[in-house]
C-alpha cells in the first residue's frame, strides 16, 4: 500500500517522494494559501486607498471651483457697467461718398442693378448704436468702421476709437460699411436657393477694461444683418432693394436686424504678464 501510493506520488510529481516530502509540500500549501489571503486582503485595502484618494481630489477640485468662481464674481462686481443700445439701420442703402470724408447718399429706392456690369458696386449700410456707462468712469474701446459724418471719423486709428465715459454720460456712433453686390446676391442665393444661413453681416464692437491688473477684459458685439436684395424677374440679371411696398416671399421685413450680443467678459490673474484666471494644474505627490 505504502510503495502504490509513493508510486502514486511519483507519477504525480514526477520523482519519488518520501513521507517527509509529503509534510514539506503541506507546509508550502499552507504558505501558499495565508500568502494569497494576505495579497487579497492587500488589493482591498489598495482598492480602499485608491477610492479614499479619488474622493479627496474630487472635493479639492470642487473647492478650487468654487474659490475660483467666487474670485471672477468679485472681480465682474468691479468690472465696467456699460448698456448699448441699437439705433436705426438707415433704409435704403448708401452710395459710396465721392471722397474719404464725404458720406454718401442714399440709393434711389427704385434702382436696378446689372450684372456682371454692376457685380463691384459697392453697397453701404449706415447705422448707429448708443453707448451708456451706467458705472464708474472707465475707458471704453469702439472697433468698426465709422461713418463719415460721425465727429470721431477722423481719429479713428485702425478702425478703433478710445474715449472715456463719466458715470451717466452717453454717446452714439454712427457706423458706415460697404459690400460688393456681388457679397449681396451670393447672401441671397445661399438664404433662398440653397437654403443656407444668407445675411450680409456688419460687426461693430465695444471694449471695456476695469483698469486693474487683476481684473476684467470685456467686450459687447453688435451685429448688423441685412437680406434686403432680391432679383428682378421681368428683367433677367437685374436686382433691387426690398420695399415695404413691395413685399414678396422672396424676402422678409423690416430687411435689416440689429442685435447687440452679450458681454464676453475674460478674467486675468495678471494682465500685464497676460496670465488668465484659472484653475491651478493638479500636482503629482
Amino acid at each position: 500500500m505504502y510503495h502504490q501510493l509513493r508510486t502514486v506520488g511519483a507519477m504525480a510529481y514526477g520523482a519519488d517522494v518520501q513521507s517527509s516530502d509529503w509534510i514539506a509540500l503541506g507546509s508550502i500549501a499552507a504558505t501558499l494559501a495565508v500568502g494569497g489571503a494576505a495579497g487579497a486582503l492587500a488589493v482591498r485595502a489598495n482598492g480602499r486607498s485608491r477610492d479614499a484618494n479619488s474622493t479627496a481630489e474630487r472635493a479639492l477640485r470642487v473647492a478650487r471651483e468654487s474659490a475660483l468662481e467666487a474670485k471672477k464674481t468679485r472681480l465682474a462686481a468691479n468690472a465696467p457697467k456699460l448698456w448699448v443700445a441699437p439705433g436705426e439701420v438707415l433704409w435704403p442703402p448708401i452710395q459710396m461718398g465721392v471722397a474719404a470724408d464725404a458720406p454718401g447718399a442714399p440709393w434711389p429706392q427704385d434702382n436696378e442693378f446689372r450684372t456682371p456690369a454692376d457685380s463691384q458696386v459697392p453697397i453701404g449700410l449706415r447705422y448707429s448704436f448708443t453707448v451708456k456707462n451706467i458705472g464708474p468712469e472707465t475707458m471704453i474701446t469702439v472697433t468698426g468702421r465709422f461713418a463719415a459724418n460721425d465727429p470721431r471719423h477722423q481719429l479713428a486709428s485702425f478702425g478703433a476709437v478710445e474715449l472715456v465715459l463719466a458715470t451717466n454720460d452717453s454717446v452714439t456712433f454712427e457706423m458706415e460699411e460697404h459690400r460688393p453686390l456681388s457679397d449681396w446676391i451670393s447672401q441671397y442665393r445661399q438664404r433662398y436657393e440653397q437654403s443656407q444661413a444668407g445675411d450680409v453681416e456688419l460687426m461693430a464692437g465695444v471694449g471695456y477694461n476695469d483698469g486693474q491688473d487683476e481684473g476684467v477684459i470685456g467686450h459687447i458685439a453688435i451685429r448688423v444683418a441685412c437680406n434686403g436684395i432680391e432679383p428682378v424677374p421681368e428683367h433677367g440679371e437685374s436686382w433691387r432693394f426690398a420695399s415695404q411696398a413691395r413685399i414678396t416671399a422672396s424676402y422678409e421685413w423690416p430687411p435689416t436686424r440689429v442685435s447687440v450680443l452679450p458681454a464676453v467678459q475674460n478674467y486675468y490673474q495678471s494682465k500685464s504678464a497676460n496670465m488668465p484666471l484659472e484653475l491651478p494644474e493638479a500636482t503629482n505627490g
